[in-house]
């Protein structure tokens, strides 16, 4: 077809003929090949060079850091010191918590991590920091280049924060013992040394009680216990799934506020402070919020941080979440429900647990996941209030910084918007630059800035504002909600009691805090009961309720019997028991005593009826102990575990097969390897290859026709200035890599001007399939839709101009369509969508306006 490019050089082909005595050993090696997905390219009979889809990685380095030398610094703490005095050393006192929370979001963890340290300082012991084990999808490095080779990604805790819950000193003159890592607990406390608790223990007892209570009930078990080391260990996820000490639905609900006053003076709050790491981070970007504005008209601060406005503006994954808590009627999480913040959010009533009416899910988006204008509107309210309630009124707000994993247009937009009002210097979490250390703990330099604002707008559903709540040194702190008094919370003495108003509510879930206590069903014993606890439906008892026997015991009932014999028990081994029968001519009745036996008579002739009795010894003696273990069940077990070691063993030496003499080591290990390779090259066959896509050279954009044509409206206006008109785009897809048809689930185009980068015009092919091996064309509808502000816009005058009428040019030749169009293609059997792009410098406009229409 003339037009078309044949046979691209850019394709990768594989020509090379395999001989039979290589298929095993190349089998490895085609799946590697196999595997590797060809990136998708555009070309045109220009030669214009090829773009290809890039990956999208998290982090701009290569590998994580490797953090030896931090690490070597956490082993080598002071306080990891066998000799030391009591409270330390080999005599001190220490808890470990290892049912803290685990593959969660930092501030998740970093709650229980504060709130565990100030339990095991209250208690007198030592706390046992551990590293932050990472949820994958938040860890800014692929699998493939995690440290060591761990399953999971960890950071020392000393990379995120210092102080005393990541072993930092305490207050002069305080003899607390210091924090230890988790390695050094395994020295100072074996594992034969340690108490284990296990918090179906305890949480049973607590159940649904105040914050305070349960927090004193863990300080008089780990204050009495008389134990050295004590571990706690968490039940299992299947009948608690959360089985922290301070567990969700306490974080959750207005229960935690009891905690605020000691916790919010102790030193583990008092000392806690950014890492070297995250402090180099902010010292490094600090030029980034130099004010760049007009200078002021009254005197003001010099420090950026007393001019800025940090607000967390997550987008995204984040609205998956917020329909989550919409659906649950949930409250605001942890300290954001201190009661003297400057904004609140109240439940709406309506709906049920696991279920909302759509007005109400409609406001819990208002607030949760606020959308343009309402972002732009709570800046504007907070420096209004802020800059309204300067005493002296020497005080400004000119230096934004957006906490914020948004990107593309609607982030510059915002930032655009916010440009207008007078922010003269905006930087998001994206500006930052940070090297291989501080990307590792870039949630945390977001926190240390922001902490240092002098205003922060945050989200009161969000662990991350939670921790900036606890941690701000700042004025003001907001929420998206609705707007109480302006008294700055978290820099004002708590309150002794609660205001009147919203009932307190100490046994209900966080999910649902205005309904009363929650009903709890014993299917065993009886209807539902108003309970504010664990009950017998919630928990896993593991024990017995009562003895098998009854209050008293069987032997003591017979001694009390009087004139009633005592069974004994060995009577039938020594000879000393009742008689059980009167056969051989014993003439008594019943039971009788047996007399005792007499030496045999040699020669005995008297024909006597008297039948000889042997004594026989009791069965202990008779036989050893390893012959009593080998009766047991355990001690069975053994000899099958022996049994299975030594086949095990002469399976290894090649003695045995697995089945006999079949399956033996040899057999075994080539037989994998061919399984191995054979799915190999049939994966290799089987998985998709991403395709290769070309232009049309002579008409990259054909008119629309039959259906399609009649589905969007053709016009080009001035006044409003914008146009729409439908179209194809013509390609070629190159399939000749792939043995299998490919199906694509989805393929989507979005075409930008090339000129000034503006979106005028999207489409989707929908789901279709493709055959392998082959160069079909293909079609992909676009509607061409764009609006301006004025004629004289240039994209708006660029498109005008190309599909002009050729009568209104000299030469009867239109200017080109120049624009870029990208490709985004989800294939079934490839884990992740793939994205490609080119740019067209030449291409004719699908349609012709009327010569009038000028």
């Amino acid at each position: 077809m003339s037009g078309w490019n044949d046979r691209p050089s850019s394709i990768w082909r594989m020509s090379s003929q395999l001989s039979r005595r290589r298929w095993l050993f190349c089998g490895l090696v085609v799946l590697v090949i196999f595997l590797v997905t060809h990136p998708a390219s555009i070309y045109t009979t220009n030669h214009s060079p090829n773009v290809t889809a890039e990956p999208k990685t998290k982090a701009k380095w290569d590998v994580p850091p490797t953090l030896q030398k931090l690490k070597q610094w956490e082993r080598d703490l002071p306080q990891h010191n066998l000799d030391l005095p009591f409270p330390e050393g080999k005599d001190g006192r220490y808890v470990k918590f290892s049912n803290q929370v685990k593959q969660l979001g930092w501030n998740n963890a970093f709650n229980e991590i504060l709130m565990n340290t100030h339990l095991a300082y209250e208690s007198k012991r030592a706390y046992v920091f551990q590293p932050f084990v990472w949820k994958e999808e938040h860890y800014p490095w692929p699998p493939q280049v995690y440290r060591n080779n761990e399953s999971l990604p960890h950071t020392p805790l000393n990379a995120i924060i210092s102080g005393p819950s990541a072993g930092g000193s305490w207050d002069v003159g305080d003899d607390a013992p210091r924090s230890i890592s988790e390695e050094w607990f395994d020295v100072v406390c074996p594992r034969k040394e340690r108490r284990i608790i296990n918090t179906r223990e305890v949480k049973p007892i607590i159940g649904w009680a105040d914050g305070i209570d349960i927090f004193n009930h863990w300080k008089k078990i780990l204050l009495d216990a008389p134990e050295r080391c004590i571990e706690i260990e968490p039940e299992h996820y299947q009948k608690d799934f959360y089985p922290q000490t301070f567990d969700l639905w306490l974080w959750g609900n207005t229960r935690i506020l009891s905690l605020w006053p000691t916790f919010s003076q102790s030193p583990t709050s008092r000392l806690l402070e950014p890492s070297p790491i995250v402090v180099s981070a902010v010292e490094r970007n600090a030029y980034l919020f130099n004010p760049r504005g007009p200078r002021s008209k009254h005197p003001v601060s010099r420090s950026p941080y007393d001019r800025m406005l940090a607000i967390h503006a997550r987008r995204g994954d984040f609205k998956e979440a917020c329909l989550h808590l919409a659906k649950w009627n949930s409250t605001f999480y942890s300290w954001n429900l201190l009661e003297e913040l400057p904004d609140s959010f109240t439940p709406p009533p309506g709906g049920k647990q696991g279920e909302n009416t759509p007005e109400n899910i409609e406001k819990y988006m208002k607030h949760c996941l606020p959308q343009f204008d309402d972002i732009v509107a709570k800046v504007r309210d907070s420096r209004y209030d802020y800059l309204r309630q300067s005493k002296t009124g020497h005080k400004t707000l000119d230096v934004l910084f957006l906490l914020t994993n948004a990107k593309g247009e609607w982030l510059e937009q915002l930032k655009a918007t916010l440009r207008e009002d007078g922010w003269y210097t905006i930087v998001t979490s994206r500006d930052l630059e940070l090297d291989q250390e501080q990307t590792e703990v870039n949630m945390s330099v977001d926190m240390e800035i922001a902490r240092r604002a002098a205003v922060f707008v945050g989200n009161g559903w969000s662990s991350f504002t939670m921790a900036m709540d606890y941690d701000r040194k700042s004025n003001v702190s907001s929420f998206y909600g609705g707007r109480k008094g302006s008294l700055d919370a978290l820099n004002a003495d708590f309150p002794a009691t609660t205001t009147a108003g919203r009932p307190r509510d100490d046994a209900s879930s966080f999910y649902n805090p205005e309904r009363g206590p929650r009903n709890s069903l014993d299917p065993l014993n009886g209807p539902r009961t108003s309970t504010a606890g664990y009950n017998r439906g919630s928990f896993f008892h593991a024990g017995r309720e009562e003895p098998l026997k009854g209050g008293s015991d069987e032997d003591e009932e017979a001694g009390n019997r009087v004139g009633e014999a005592i069974w004994d028990v060995y009577a039938d081994f020594n000879n000393t028991g009742p008689r059980y029968s009167s056969a051989f001519g014993q003439p008594e009745k019943g039971y009788q005593q047996l007399p005792p036996s007499t030496p045999k008579q040699e020669d005995d002739n008297t024909g006597a009826s008297t039948v000889e009795m042997v004594t026989v010894p009791a069965l202990g003696p008779e036989w050893g102990r390893s012959e009593m273990r080998d009766m047991t069940k355990a001690g069975r077990r053994e000899r099958k575990a022996d049994a299975r070691r030594e086949k095990f063993v002469a399976w290894k030496r090649g003695e045995r097969g697995i089945c006999g003499k079949y399956f033996t080591r040899r057999t075994l290990v080539i037989t994998v390897f061919c399984l191995c390779a054979i799915v190999a090259i049939i994966l290799g066959f089987t998985i998709p290859r991403v395709p290769a896509f070309s232009f049309d050279n002579d008409a990259p954009l054909q008119p629309a026709n039959g259906d399609w044509n009649n589905s969007v409206p053709t016009y080009f206006n001035r006044a409003p200035a914008n146009f729409s008109f439908p179209a194809f785009a013509s390609l070629q897809v190159n399939t000749d890599n792939n043995y299998v048809p490919i199906h694509f689930k989805s393929l989507k185009a979005s075409v930008y001007d090339l000129q000034t980068a503006r979106l005028v015009g999207v489409g989707d092919w929908g789901s279709h399939t493709l055959p392998a091996k082959s160069f079909p064309d293909i079609l992909v509808p676009l509607n061409f839709t764009y609006v301006a502000s004025n004629s004289s816009d240039q994209t708006w005058m660029n498109w005008y101009n190309a599909c002009k009428s050729r009568t209104l040019f000299a030469n009867g030749q239109r200017e080109p369509l120049k624009f870029r169009l990208v490709l985004d293609m989800s294939i079934l059997g490839l884990p992740t969508s793939h994205q490609t792009s080119t740019q067209v410098s030449d291409a004719s406009c699908p349609i012709e306006l009327d010569p009038q229409h000028s």
